[in-house]
């Protein structure tokens, strides 16, 4: 008789608790791609609000202020330990400052115009339009932008769920394709950066991807906003000293006033006048852009020698601070440090050990972060582009100026063509002034401990000064003494002027045309 086989067993049901556990993303490392329900990202100028209010220290779950996106156009990456004004007005420089200075151009070209037609009676209305207009674009243009596309950010404390356990922590395993989904990578940096450990993975997971993508990261020091907002308010206090002493030479005239620098006691008179008036430019706003300046330098030296000598084994990350439990709520922490270690297994698989991948990670940043720190860093010197955006609006200001008198030159005893040549005696005593800026921060960070800044500062600045002075005397004395009228003499003088600041920064921003790179 052949035995009957058993009945089946009934299969235990399966729990489904642990079936959505089984489908969870692992929790061993970081993923390099990202689920499209995750991917998330919020308007900049959000992020610009209230003063950068997101930038501070809050508590508040925001993530339904982040919506969902194809793609990010830029990962902001960041330490929470910096200042959130440092970073506010770091950010408005680098994303506004373009537009703000092409608006305001634009806004210089309607006004002379008008000046031109003589719709405009007075220059005073159109220099007023260019700086409004300016300060406008600069505070609201990702507002002005949301208009008609809105420019996408990454922010980890809104994009990165905080209500939901399991979302935050798909969230964090996530960065990777965060980073991945991102067409650029904006570099806060600080003196921290390389000292926390996400901010260092961030930076080295973006450039991972390929060589093309390292032009796709714009660094921006968190320091440089300030320095370059605080020049642009000396250039103001510059250029209006200048509208006052160009309005006494009119008033002059128009008075016929025939004494007026006819000789040299009158010129040394105009030019102890013209210092007098710039007196509040170079005692109270000038040391601050030299001390910030000097502060900025110093702290990029110290970003090479932390490039040099990082060790992902000595970054710091908050949740070790905080014994991977959180403070507020109680909630376990994931360590962010295992995560970043499992990951680098991932991306080295031929090394045998882990200490092995740690160690092929730090010569990689030690390499390939090194070299680009180098290469986009220079000498230390601002983006030029950021240079010319944040001190282009007063130059446009007082070139309304010299249109209306150009109108207006059958009061005055040389042409309109003389007028408003004179005006490019303007730009290269600005640009001048920022470059030997540049040098006295790089003076105060070499003898800065052998002695006093401010004595540095001091003579740096009378240095400075002097030297300024003696470039715009020289085409004033030639233009007093061949007249106002268009003339080779004159145009010489003005054609010296323009290459004694322009080779300057072709030497500091071009250095392969010198032979140094």
């Amino acid at each position: 008789m052949v035995p009957q086989p058993p009945p089946p067993r009934q299969l235990p049901a399966v729990d489904r608790e642990q079936e959505r556990a089984l489908k969870r993303r692992s929790v061993s490392s970081l993923a390099s791609s990202i689920d499209s329900g995750l991917l998330r990202a919020v308007p900049m100028g959000l992020v610009l609000r209230c003063c950068g209010r997101q930038w501070g220290s809050r508590v508040v779950d925001e993530y339904h202020l982040s919506r969902p996106v194809n793609e990010i156009d830029a990962f902001l990456s960041h330490d929470w330990g910096t200042r959130r004004w440092l970073k506010t007005a770091t950010m408005m420089v680098h994303f506004n400052s373009v537009p703000a200075a092409v608006a305001s151009l634009l806004t210089c070209i309607v006004a002379c115009l008008l000046i031109v037609l003589r719709v405009s009676d007075g220059w005073l209305p159109g220099t007023l339009a260019i700086h409004g207009t300016y300060w406008f674009v600069f505070v609201c243009w990702q507002d002005l932008r949301g208009l008609c596309k809105k420019n996408m950010v990454f922010l980890d404390r809104i994009c990165i769920a905080r209500h939901d356990a399991d979302l935050k922590t798909q969230g964090i395993l996530s960065l990777g394709g965060f980073l991945s989904k991102s067409r650029k990578l904006v570099v806060l940096w600080s003196p921290r950066y390389f000292t926390r450990l996400w901010t260092a993975f961030e930076l080295s997971a973006f450039l991972r991807e390929g060589e093309e993508k390292e032009k796709d990261i714009d660094f921006a020091p968190a320091s440089m906003g300030p320095l370059l907002l605080y020049f642009s308010i000396f250039e103001t206090l510059l250029v209006a000293s200048f509208h006052i002493l160009v309005l006494r030479f009119v008033e002059s005239v128009l008075q016929e006033q025939k004494v007026y620098l006819k000789n040299e006691s009158s010129l040394w008179n105009f030019t102890v006048a013209m210092l007098v008036i710039c007196a509040p430019a170079f005692l109270v706003v000038a040391p601050m852009v030299l001390y910030l300046g000097t502060m900025q330098m110093k702290a990029l030296l110290q970003l090479r020698k932390q490039v040099d000598e990082f060790k992902i084994r000595d970054a710091q990350c908050s949740c070790c601070q905080m014994d991977h439990c959180q403070p507020d709520t109680g909630e376990e922490l994931l360590c962010d440090r295992m995560l970043v270690f499992e990951t680098l297994k991932r991306w080295y698989p031929l090394e045998t050990s882990s200490e092995a991948c740690l160690d092929r990670f730090d010569e990689t940043v030690h390499k390939e972060l090194g070299g680009y720190v180098r290469n986009r860093l220079g000498a230390g010197a601002p983006p030029l582009r950021h240079i010319v955006a944040i001190s282009v609006h007063p130059l446009l200001g007082f070139l309304c100026m010299y249109v209306y008198l150009a109108v207006n030159a059958h009061l005055f005893p040389w042409s309109a063509l003389a007028w408003i040549i004179g005006w490019f005696q303007a730009p290269p005593m600005v640009y001048l002034a920022l470059w030997e800026f540049l040098q006295m921060w790089r003076l105060g960070v070499r003898f800065g401990d052998r002695c006093s800044l401010w004595l540095i500062f001091l003579l740096g600045e009378a240095a400075g000064i002097g030297f300024n002075v003696a470039i715009w005397m020289q085409y004033t004395v030639l233009k007093y003494t061949f007249g106002h009228d268009v003339n080779g003499p004159v145009l010489g003088s003005l054609a010296f002027m323009w290459i004694t600041f322009i080779l300057p920064y072709v030497y500091e921003y071009s250095p392969k045309l010198f032979g140094l790179k």
